[in-house]
C-alpha cells in the first residue's frame, strides 16, 4: 500500500469518531459552557476554604462536557450538570460536602474515597480545597468509566485521580499560615511553541520555549516565597484520550524538572496532565474556516500558576 495511504489511514484512526460527527444536542453544550463561565467567575479572587464550592461545579462541568461530546446516553451528563447547578446556588454550604454517585458510575477506590474524606477533615483543608473538589468528582469519573466500559478504560481516570490524592496531600504538607492573600498569577504557554509534535523530553524543548522558561524562572527567584507552583499540561482533542493523558503528563513533568534545574523549590511545584479534557476552543464542523489541527492549537498548551509572595 502506498506510503502516504497508510500515513493518511493511521493519522485518521487517531481522531475520535466525536470530532467528526454533528453534534445532536448544542443546547446541552450552550447550558455547560454557561454553566462554567458562572463557576470560573466564581472561583475569582477566591482563596482557601472559598474555592471548594466553584472547583467541585467546574469539575462536575468538565465532566458533563466530555461525556456530551462523547454523546453519553446514560444520565451521567444531567446527574453532573444539576450537581454543578446545585454547588453554584446561593446557601449550599454543608451540602456541598455531599458528592453523589450516580447509578451509572461505580463506587470504586474506596481508599482515596477514604483518603479524601481525611484531606477535607484536616485542619489544612483551606490549602488543598480545590484538589479535594477535583479529587472527589474525578472518583465518580473514574466510576462512570469503569461502569462503561471496564477497568482498562477506567484506568487512566483513576491515574488522574491518584494525582490529585497526591496533589492534595503535597499541599496540605507544606501549609503555611497565611497573614495576608498571596499573590497568584497564571501564564500559559502555548504547547507547540515549547515541544514538537508528538514530543516531550527537555532536549526537544524549543529554543523559543526554553527562553520563556528561563525567563519565567529568573523573575519567580526574585519573589520573597514561593508557596506553590502548578504546571499543568493540555493537549487537544485529537487522538485517543489515553494517549493525549499521558503526553501531557510527561510534558508537565519535564517542564517540572527544567524549573527544578534552574533552581526553583522541587517540594513546591506539581505537575498534572489534562488531556484534551479542557479545551479553551470547541472547533465545531459549523464554525471552522481553517484546518482543524490549525483551529484547536489554542488547546495544546502548558498553563504555570504560581502562587507566594512578591
Amino acid at each position: 500500500m502506498n506510503v502516504l495511504i497508510v500515513a493518511l489511514l493511521l493519522a485518521f484512526s487517531l481522531v475520535p469518531p466525536s470530532a467528526w460527527a454533528e453534534e445532536s444536542d448544542p443546547v446541552t453544550r450552550q447550558r455547560i459552557i454557561e454553566l462554567q463561565r458562572r463557576a470560573e467567575q466564581a472561583l475569582l479572587g477566591q482563596t482557601g476554604e472559598a474555592l471548594y464550592r466553584p472547583a467541585k461545579a467546574l469539575a462536575w462541568l468538565d465532566l458533563a462536557l466530555h461525556e456530551h461530546y462523547e454523546d453519553d446516553r446514560a444520565g451521567i451528563i444531567e446527574h453532573a450538570i444539576a450537581e454543578a447547578e446545585r454547588l453554584l446556588a446561593a446557601g449550599t454550604v454543608g451540602a456541598a460536602f455531599d458528592t453523589p454517585v450516580p447509578r451509572a458510575a461505580e463506587f470504586i477506590r474506596e481508599d482515596l474515597w477514604t483518603k479524601a474524606a481525611a484531606l477535607r477533615k484536616s485542619r489544612h483543608f483551606h490549602c488543598a480545597a480545590r484538589e479535594i473538589a477535583q479529587l472527589e468528582v474525578q472518583l465518580v469519573w473514574a466510576g462512570h468509566e469503569k461502569w462503561e466500559s471496564g477497568w482498562t478504560h477506567a484506568r487512566p481516570a483513576v491515574e488522574v485521580a491518584e494525582n490529585l490524592a497526591y496533589e492534595a496531600e503535597m499541599a496540605q504538607r507544606f501549609c503555611t499560615p497565611r497573614t495576608a492573600a498571596p499573590n497568584v498569577e497564571k501564564i500559559s504557554i502555548a504547547g507547540d511553541a515549547l515541544f514538537p509534535l508528538n514530543k516531550d523530553d527537555i532536549k526537544h524543548i524549543s529554543a523559543e520555549g526554553r527562553s520563556k522558561l528561563e525567563a519565567f524562572a529568573n523573575e519567580l527567584k526574585k519573589w520573597k516565597s514561593i508557596e506553590r507552583i502548578n504546571v499543568v499540561g493540555h493537549t487537544d482533542r485529537l487522538g485517543s484520550p489515553a494517549y493525549n493523558l499521558d503526553l501531557s503528563r510527561r510534558r508537565a513533568n519535564n517542564i517540572r524538572s527544567y524549573l527544578i534545574g534552574q533552581g526553583l523549590p522541587a517540594g513546591r511545584i506539581v505537575a498534572t496532565g489534562e488531556g484534551g479534557r479542557k479545551p479553551l476552543v470547541q472547533c465545531t464542523n459549523a464554525d471552522r474556516d481553517k484546518p482543524l489541527p490549525d483551529c484547536l492549537q489554542p488547546n495544546r498548551r502548558v498553563e504555570i500558576t504560581i502562587s507566594g509572595e512578591r
